[in-house]
């Protein structure tokens, strides 16, 4: 019978992360925030072409999956950037369209509701107004603003499911 060794790797890594030394947490954070602000300006600009090609997704018959898909990455990119009122309105329209179906295959037996068109463009001229300064200034007029999509979600999306 021949006799069984057994090898434990060395991984550089695991070296790496036992070794003394390195920056703290709160210095890791920093950095990454500080990395972040340097992409902040193209990455809020191209938060701009988003809103536009979901405009453009929305306004074809079939482009609700593609208007879902990219509400999500609107709502991802205004997360990662703090822009949490553009956050909201891009949740409220994926909300909306999931409550639709939009984000599962499309139903041969489960025609869209009659106003989803109009509700989506709503949440898209709602996140174009979002982006304009003078509205940014005005804590009031963007809660009004969010209130007006939840009652538009709310009415378009019927019960709660």
């Amino acid at each position: 019978m021949t006799a069984f060794k057994m090898y434990k790797a060395e991984l550089r890594l695991t070296k790496l992360l036992k070794a003394p030394g390195g920056r703290l947490l709160s210095e890791q954070i920093a950095a990454a925030e500080q990395r972040l602000e340097q992409v902040r300006d193209s990455c809020v600009a191209a938060l701009d072409e988003r809103i536009e090609a979901l405009s453009a997704a929305a306004g074809r018959p079939d482009g609700a999956r593609e208007t879902y898909a990219i509400a999500s990455e609107i709502y991802g990119l205004a997360g990662a950037f703090n822009l949490e009122d553009m956050t909201k309105a891009a949740g409220s329209l994926c909300d909306l369209l999931a409550a639709c179906g939009a984000d599962e295959a499309p139903r041969a037996d489960a025609p869209a509701p009659p106003l989803l068109p109009q509700a989506i463009q709503v949440h898209v001229e709602a996140m174009r107004t979002l982006r304009r300064p003078e509205l940014s200034a005005d804590p009031q007029a963007r809660a009004a603003l969010l209130q007006g999509l939840a009652r538009v979600v709310a009415r378009v999306s019927g019960p709660a499911r």
